[in-house]
């Protein structure tokens, strides 16, 4: 069982990102999360009851 999720998400590029935190959502063994407005790059963290942390590989954001 998941005990805490987090979205980590920058805007600068990568040598001067800071990252910052947004709520998520769970569901039927999925996490998801709504970016704001300007995000360039995400990830994900998941720590279950244990303290056990996993981690998404960083995923850019296609802009139009």
């Amino acid at each position: 069982m998941i005990g805490i999720a987090l979205t980590h998400f920058g805007h600068a590029p990568l040598q001067r990102r800071y990252w910052e935190n947004a709520a998520c959502e769970f569901g039927d063994n999925e996490v998801s999360s709504r970016l704001p407005e300007g995000a360039t790059v995400f990830y994900f963290n998941v720590k279950d009851e244990d303290g056990n942390l996993v981690s998404t590989e960083f995923v850019e954001v296609k802009t139009k």
